[in-house]
């Protein structure tokens, strides 16, 4: 998207340089990126899954900007900031960061450290705490990564479940 963001065009051959520029720099870097490289069983997977998760991660943004909207519009302003440790089920470095990142795009919430056991979060508001601790996101990133099972139960024992 960044290369057809930087072209300016949507041709053929933008297209095709762009997959193929794409594919090489994934290539090069899964060593540097990865502590083991994703199988090709799992990645289509994992992709798929990842395709679902971002609509309800746009919900999840939306639903928030409406809320911290609210808060900000409010004549009271009932803003209450407070900074929590929340441990999530995941424990692979990937799939935190995915939840990490996901929790920051989530307006009201900011992960400010990954402590190694747990994310320390800043919240606006101590409902948005809340609602991380339902561990809802959690179980939608652990779903991404290893299946129906992972989302499930929390559990992450298993490389790639029945998705």
């Amino acid at each position: 998207m960044f290369y057809i963001g930087l072209s300016g065009t949507l041709d053929v051959f933008t297209l095709f340089t762009g997959s193929i520029s794409a594919a090489v720099v994934s290539l090069v870097f899964t060593q540097v990126t990865f502590e083991t490289p994703p199988g090709l069983s799992t990645l289509a997977g994992k992709l798929l899954r990842g395709c679902l998760y971002l609509p309800y991660l746009f919900w999840e943004i939306g639903k928030a900007n409406v809320a911290l909207a609210y808060l900000a519009l409010h004549p009271s302003l009932p803003i209450d900031p407070e900074i929590g440790d929340y441990e999530p089920a995941l424990r692979e470095p990937l799939p935190v960061t995915v939840l990490a990142i996901s929790i920051t795009l989530t307006p009201g919430t900011l992960v400010l450290d990954d402590r190694g056991d747990g994310l320390q979060v800043h919240s606006m508001t101590p409902d948005a705490f809340r609602d991380l601790l339902e561990g809802r996101l959690d179980r939608a990133v652990s779903y991404v990564f290893h299946g129906r099972q992972g989302m499930v139960d929390g559990t992450t024992d298993t490389e790639d479940s029945d998705g």
